[in-house]
């Protein structure tokens, strides 16, 4: 047994924080722990999202340490995943951060059910090349496109703060199912989630969070619609939400009432960090992949 006393300059999630202490420490390995008790803030069981703060007790029991030795065998397939980061995935590299280019059907982050993720490549590259990356914001599984990750504790706090500020654009393309009612518009709304854990549209500020979305149609053929999103906010599947409420859900999404497809249709088409983040306006583009192009939109 450990306990921890935690020193952080402002609140911060329980999971990051343990990844300062133990960086080789896979976010699974977290899960499973905080799943079994076997972690606890201020001797209760809480989630990983919860957030700790300067004087919180966390207490982990022995076992994880073990997890945490930079002698832990990594998988071929992290390593293999950690070598397509710096390569065939890699749009940017500076000081500050790289930008790649996420593929679909490639978790960010690692759970219960997920046996490889981005996490886990910047786990070994951080123990093996002793760089000090950062995951500093996540698509969903299905979606493809640009992820910034960040070097270091500071670079990583400035691109958080940029994000929660509403500084850096965002721009997603989606093939959607039919053909929203106008060529373009601003969604707004507020998002909660149901029993099921279904994410849903609800009145009340209370019951949920306002998402804001600004979209354009491109092109329309055959039944199906080229649409560029811009979310002014950044709530949970809010662009795969918002495509519900235009009547024209994300092809591939079944969850949210799109037609069955080999992937979903939503690519993080473009990054833009302003000038006041780094010092200059910095533009990321990931190319449309090529599945795109068969559907002759």
């Amino acid at each position: 047994m450990k306990k921890i006393i935690v020193e952080s300059s402002e609140p911060i999630r329980l999971d990051r924080y343990i990844k300062r202490v133990f960086p080789t420490v896979t976010q699974g390995v977290i899960e499973r722990y905080l799943r079994n008790g076997k972690i606890k803030v201020n001797k209760t069981k809480v989630k990983s999202s919860a957030r700790v703060k300067t004087g919180d007790e966390i207490t982990l029991f022995a076992e994880l340490f073990q997890n945490s030795s930079p002698a832990r065998n990594f998988s071929d397939s992290i390593r293999s995943l950690a070598m397509k980061l710096l390569g065939e995935y890699l749009l940017l590299s500076t000081n500050e951060f790289i930008a790649i280019n996420k593929p679909d059907n490639m978790a960010v982050q690692g759970g219960s059910k997920i046996s490889l993720s981005i996490d886990d490549a910047i786990s070994y590259l951080n123990i093996t090349n002793g760089t000090h990356l950062k995951l500093v914001h996540r698509l969903d599984k299905g979606t493809s496109g640009v992820l910034l990750i960040a070097c270091g504790h500071d670079n990583a706090a400035k691109l958080s703060e940029a994000f929660r500020n509403k500084l850096i654009q965002k721009t997603y393309y989606a093939v959607v199912c039919g053909r929203p009612k106008d060529q373009q518009g601003i969604i707004t709304n507020y998002i909660g989630k149901d029993r099921s854990g279904i994410f849903e549209i609800v009145k009340e500020l209370k019951d949920g969070k306002r998402a804001e979305t600004r979209y354009n149609v491109l092109k329309e053929n055959d039944g199906y619609s080229l649409v560029e999103f811009k979310p002014l906010t950044g709530r949970m599947h809010q662009l795969r939400v918002h495509s519900k409420i235009l009547g024209c859900p994300i092809l591939g999404d079944i969850k949210y009432g799109g037609l069955s497809h080999k992937r979903m249709m939503l690519h993080a088409k473009e990054i833009v960090i302003p000038q006041e983040v780094f010092g200059n306006k910095i533009i990321i583009e990931a190319n449309l992949p090529d599945i795109w192009f068969k559907l002759d939109i």
